[in-house]
C-alpha cells in the first residue's frame, strides 16, 4: 500500500512538471514580437547565376503580433525600411558596375567606353537602365505584401497552431515554442509544406518581445 501511494505521488508530481511545462503560454504570448528577417535570397532566387558574389544582405524587421481576442499579424516594421532598402539596391547598382567594368575589362574596352556605347546603342545612361529594372523587378514591397498576413492562432501546451483568415485549424500542423521572458522561440514545424531550402526563416527561429 505505502509503495502504491508512492507511485500516485510520484506520477501526480510528473503530471503536473508535464502541464507546467506548456501552462501560461496563452498570456504570455500576447504582445508584438520583433524579428529580423533576410529577404535577399528569396529575391537573388530568382537571377539565379547573375550575382554570384553578391554578398550584401537585405535583412528588415518584421512584427508578429498576438492579440487577446485569439487574432494574429503579421507585419514589416516599416520605420526604416525605405533607407535600409535604399542602401540596398546601391549595392547591387555598385556591384553590377563592377561586374561591367570586368567584362569591359575582358574585351579591351574602358568602362566609360562601354557606357557610351550603351547609351548610343540605347538611348540612355547605362546606369539610369540599371535602376529601371531593379524598380520594376526587384520590387520588395510586392514580396511584402505576400508575406504581410494577419489569421487567428490558439495555444495548448507548448503548440502554437494559426491559420490565416478563411481557413480551418488543422490539429496536426502546429509550431513547438517556448516563451522565456521576453523571448519567444519557434522550435520546431510539423507543417508538412515546409521546405528548410526555401523558407523565409529556419527553425529554431527566435523573437524578441517589443516594450509597451
Amino acid at each position: 500500500m505505502f509503495k502504491k501511494t508512492i507511485s500516485l505521488i510520484l506520477i501526480s508530481v510528473l503530471i503536473l512538471s508535464f502541464v507546467a511545462c506548456g501552462a501560461g503560454n496563452e498570456k504570455k504570448i500576447i504582445g508584438t514580437w520583433s524579428a529580423k528577417m533576410d529577404f535577399t535570397d528569396i529575391i537573388m532566387s530568382e537571377y539565379g547565376d547573375e550575382f554570384v558574389g553578391f554578398d550584401s544582405k537585405l535583412e528588415m524587421i518584421m512584427l508578429f503580433e498576438f492579440k487577446s481576442n485569439g487574432t494574429y499579424e503579421m507585419s514589416l516594421y516599416k520605420n526604416d525600411a525605405d533607407i535600409i532598402l535604399k542602401k540596398w539596391i546601391e549595392d547591387v547598382i555598385s556591384f553590377v558596375k563592377k561586374t561591367m567594368v570586368e567584362e569591359a575589362a575582358s574585351i579591351e574596352m574602358t568602362y566609360e567606353e562601354f557606357e557610351a556605347a550603351f547609351e548610343e546603342e540605347n538611348g540612355v545612361p547605362f546606369e539610369n537602365e540599371l535602376r529601371n529594372r531593379i524598380d520594376s523587378e526587384i520590387n520588395m514591397y510586392n514580396i511584402i505584401n505576400e508575406i504581410e498576413n494577419t489569421g487567428k492562432y490558439k495555444i495548448k501546451g507548448d503548440k502554437l497552431f494559426t491559420i490565416e483568415n478563411g481557413s480551418d485549424f488543422d490539429n496536426s500542423n502546429y509550431e513547438i515554442i517556448e516563451i522565456v521572458d521576453d523571448r519567444l522561440e519557434l522550435i520546431s514545424t510539423t507543417d508538412p509544406d515546409y521546405d528548410k531550402n526555401n523558407a523565409l526563416f529556419q527553425y529554431p527561429f527566435t523573437m524578441t518581445k517589443l516594450k509597451k
